[in-house]
């Protein structure tokens, strides 16, 4: 074969081979730059800048394409349509996660997420158009779930979601914020805005939910905020519509409350007092004073245990009560640092008092269902080495059937470092026998209400006298709480009670003070406990 035919093959090979190297590494390096971009700007970003990168690769080549190798353009060509089917495939699977991100999985609604952007359109794009945010909260659902079943609650939000769903569209916009709540945005012109959302709330939610044959009443409750045309903030109109809600609750019923001006006055002070409350608990200036519970022995009286109680002032020196303290201390996110504090505190009550008086604490039902309780417990009582067989942890009925599996998880963790159960006032409307029955409790204290009506209302003694023979049955210690006049202690000492508490035997105070072997009766002094041994 002539040398001037076997030359220009040989370079022809050589400049395919050339060709297959540089579709190669062209390739190795679009993936290495798309993957380098999808870590920079994200999923949909970095494609769409790697999409135009390859587009500019692909120009690039058809200009320096080789006329004599057809084959490796080839080649080119389908690894660039791979590319192009790859990028198509992963913007459609990341605009449905997208749009799954932003739908609540078991109502098919808008979640908290797609509202929150929502609300970013609307401020964005306000034209003066009145708007209302209303938050909608399912009342008993857990009451549901428990009678019928976790199906049935689910089935019961879906329905009710489907129902407001229809009858807002298409000027409302109805949204899952998650567990039982709901979040409504509606638009008219119309000056009745406010009056027209709890109508048709009323009337969407009116029937009942058929469940296999069950009737389930929906029992709901709705605050409601006015978002104003001028500066439209939603999320201030979130928080005004969360301040409504809570006075709705407080009817029993199914009830809408709209925000007015006296709530923003109540709002306010609500900020300033969460302030307050972060501002002690960060200084960590809150104290604990004790009130004595005495055990009458014959003539005598003799000190049984000491009960701490919350106590703290704000910026101005004025004291801030303690429920309202408690709540805003969980609200605030802060439950587990006032547990430690209030724990802490109320080990310095022992001090100075005999080894065998025990030490009551009150917990909210979000301090004793943390997890970490008896861990934050042990380590304030840690420096004090009081003996764990002293303290008594006192729980409400609601405390005990907030959460019914961690509670019982935290009583079964609390009684096995000898830790006492206490439930506080037995016989009020929101207790009952059963609760006694469910629960192997170590101390029972009465009602104060109870008590005071017991001196007029023969029932009212009936159930007082019937309570201390029952705990006396079934070997639980019974305290008669809220003793303030000699008359309440005559009345619950006859009916056969041997332990009491109220401000007949002291009123709360700092330092206790234990002195004399006579018993003292009513202490008039107010910052010192002076009970006999």
């Amino acid at each position: 074969m002539s040398t001037r035919l076997i030359q220009p093959a040989r370079t022809m090979n050589r400049k395919a081979a050339s060709g297959y190297k540089t579709a190669g590494l062209f390739v190795m390096v679009l993936v290495a730059v798309e993957i380098l971009l999808i870590l920079l700007f994200g999923m949909v970003t970095g494609l769409a800048i790697s999409a135009a990168l390859c587009t500019l690769g692909f120009a690039a080549a058809v200009m320096r394409k080789p006329s004599n190798d057809f084959d490796a353009w080839e080649r080119l060509q389908e690894k660039y349509r791979a590319c192009e089917t790859k990028f198509k495939a992963i913007t459609r699977d990341q605009e449905v996660m997208n749009r799954e991100a932003r739908v609540d999985q078991l109502t098919r609604l808008g979640n908290r997420h797609a509202f929150f952007e929502f609300c970013e359109r609307l401020e964005s794009d306000h034209d003066g158009i009145h708007s209302v945010v209303a938050i909608l909260d399912f009342n008993r659902l857990k009451r549901v779930n428990d009678t019928h079943g976790h199906d049935a609650g689910d089935a019961l939000l879906c329905e009710a979601a489907r129902r407001l769903d229809a009858a807002f569209a298409p000027k409302g916009r109805i949204f899952r914020l998650g567990g039982d709540e709901f979040v409504i945005v509606y638009q008219d012109g119309d000056e009745h805005l406010f009056e027209d959302v709890q109508t048709i709330t009323e009337q969407t939610l009116e029937p009942s939910v058929t469940y296999e044959n069950a009737d389930i009443e929906i029992d709901w409750s709705m605050g409601i905020a006015g978002v104003l045309p001028g500066s439209p903030d939603f999320t201030v109109a979130l928080a005004k519509a969360e301040a409504a809600l809570q006075k709705a609750k407080m009817v029993q019923r199914s009830h809408a409350h709209i925000f007015t001006k006296s709530d923003e006055i109540e709002r306010r002070a609500d900020i300033h007092l969460l302030a307050e409350v972060q501002h002690v608990l960060t200084r960590q200036s809150l104290e604990m004073h004790g009130q004595p519970i005495v055990k009458i022995e014959g003539e005598h009286q003799k000190l049984y245990g000491i009960e701490a109680l919350l106590r703290a002032k704000d910026c101005a020196g004025d004291a801030i009560r303690p429920d309202l303290f408690v709540r805003k201390a969980v609200q605030a996110k802060r439950a587990g640092e006032l547990t430690f504090l209030t724990t802490r505190h109320s080990a310095e009550l022992l001090t100075h008092a005999p080894e065998d008086v025990l030490l009551t604490l009150n917990l909210s039902p979000e301090q004793f269902i943390d997890e970490n309780l008896c861990e934050i417990m042990g380590e304030a009582f840690g420096p004090s080495n009081i003996d764990p067989r002293r303290l008594v942890v006192e729980l409400s009925e609601k405390i005990l059937h907030a959460d019914l599996k961690n509670t019982q998880r935290t009583l079964e963790t609390l009684r096995k470092f000898g830790v006492k159960i206490a439930l506080d006032d037995f016989g009020s409307e929101n207790t009952g026998v059963a609760t006694v029955i469910d629960f192997d409790f170590d101390i029972i204290k009465t009602d104060p209400k109870l008590l005071m009506s017991a001196l007029t209302n023969k029932r009212s003694a009936v159930m007082f006298q019937k309570i201390v023979e029952i705990c006396d049955a079934l070997n639980i210690i019974c305290i008669a709480e809220g003793v303030e006049t000699i008359r309440e202690f005559d009345f619950a000492k006859r009916a056969g009670c041997e332990y009491f508490q109220g401000y007949y035997f002291g009123r709360p105070a700092l330092v206790p003070v234990i002195d004399g072997d006579t018993a003292t009766g009513n202490t008039q002094d107010n910052n010192v406990i002076s009970i006999t041994r």
